[in-house]
């Protein structure tokens, strides 16, 4: 641990050990634990303590917070925000979290994105139930665990700048190394790119796709495997022409003020009368009367072709 950052560490115990009971050799025991941590879990475990001991006290909590957020100002969210994800936390943590404080949580973390990408002019498509269920003004009925969000590849760097400079915990497992591929087979991510939030369970979570030179698109999924010792990945590609793709993947919504690019209704009933799981269903019956029949005909008269490309390995230079 460096002396500057150790510093800024000790002022927050020693301001804390001034209103709560913290002996020295807590502190000591603190001070190792922290050694070996990242600065953005460090001002986790700080701002759980000041959570737990001064939430409901206004003034002492916004004070231990903005001296926990001057460990690293370059990675801490801001007061505000830090406040807003320690409540969501804790509602998740305890499973007390209604379906109502969800699903504001869904929206305005979908409102936010689409106006974020908008701003800098990422290429993407909100997909899935959710924007489908926004974009027809039919009222959220159930949890939503994630926002799904497809990116085109080219503008994943800034995707993940803006994500982790929004307070988001970004990972790519396009290319895992051994270690993270064997914990994927053991857990298996809910996407292999995520943005997460440090503070609950809730996610967007990322899916890949090449814009090409017609505005046709072509979805890049990787499939990591092992052989011989060593991580390959292969690459599979399902490419859609511009119909295909202007039937699926074209339409948008306003959220307030912010203009939302999403799929098609059609698209997620289809693909959800494939899948029939009991939630699917359920979104099926929902979305049924806003989907216009001869657009979901000539969709899945349009269908995608599928290829695998083998060991694009090599590829992972694109994303370092």
């Amino acid at each position: 641990m460096d002396n500057i950052r150790k510093t800024q560490i000790i002022s927050v115990i020693d301001a804390l050990s001034r209103v709560m009971d913290i002996d020295k050799i807590k502190i000591e025991e603190r001070l190792n634990k922290y050694k070996d941590m990242s600065d953005k879990d460090v001002m986790k475990d700080l701002s759980l303590i000041v959570y737990n001991n001064f939430k409901n006290n206004p003034d002492l909590y916004e004070y231990f917070l903005s001296l926990i957020r001057n460990i690293n100002p370059e990675v801490a969210p801001s007061v505000d925000f830090m406040k807003s994800e320690l409540s969501k936390m804790f509602l998740n943590k305890k499973e007390k979290m209604s379906v109502k404080d969800n699903n504001k949580l869904a929206t305005n973390s979908l409102k936010y994105v689409a106006g974020l990408f908008n701003n800098e002019a990422i290429d993407y498509v909100a997909v899935g139930a959710l924007p489908c269920f926004l974009g027809c003004n039919i009222p959220l009925f159930r949890y939503h665990d994630d926002v799904d969000i497809m990116i085109n590849e080219d503008d994943l760097y800034v995707v993940r700048k803006l994500m982790e400079e929004s307070g988001y915990v970004f990972t790519d497992l396009r290319f895992p190394s051994k270690e993270e591929f064997e914990e994927m087979k053991e857990n298996k991510p809910a996407h292999q790119i995520m943005a997460s939030s440090p503070y609950n369970d809730f996610h967007i979570g990322f899916y890949t796709f090449r814009r090409e030179k017609d505005n046709g698109i072509t979805t890049t999924e990787y499939l990591p495997r092992e052989m011989d010792g060593e991580i390959i990945v292969d690459r599979l590609e399902r490419s859609y022409s511009p119909l295909g793709t202007d039937l699926r993947f074209n339409d948008e919504f306003k959220l307030g003020d912010t203009i939302v690019h999403s799929c098609s209704v059609e698209h997620v009933y289809d693909l959800k009368g494939h899948t029939r799981r009991p939630k699917d269903i359920t979104d099926m019956e929902k979305l049924e009367s806003y989907v216009d029949t001869e657009k979901l005909k000539e969709l899945r008269r349009n269908t995608n072709t599928k290829q695998i490309v083998r060991d694009v390995s090599n590829d992972m230079a694109m994303v370092m």
